[in-house]
């Protein structure tokens, strides 16, 4: 297993996120590149899960004037219904 040696600092703290900056090193091969963010990003991570802290998910609530007319569809049936060409 590879040691990664890479530095975070929280440089922007706002009311719904907390922007997390993450520096480390690399060869700069793009595709170490790559392997290397996801390494690093897979590690903070693993390690905000074992602290117990969760990454808030934006959640979106959408209202509307009038009601919105729903019809749920049975898509096991239109499949048997489909006609060949």
């Amino acid at each position: 297993m590879r040691v990664l040696r890479y530095a975070f600092r929280l440089p922007l703290l706002f009311k719904y996120s907390i922007d997390i900056e993450v520096a480390w090193w690399t060869d700069p091969r793009p595709v170490d590149i790559r392997r290397s963010r996801g390494e690093v990003v897979t590690a903070v991570k693993r390690a905000l899960d074992d602290a117990g802290i969760e990454i808030p998910f934006p959640y979106r609530t959408l209202t509307f004037k009038d009601s919105l007319r729903t019809k749920v569809l049975d898509l096991s049936k239109e499949s048997k219904e489909e006609k060949p060409d």
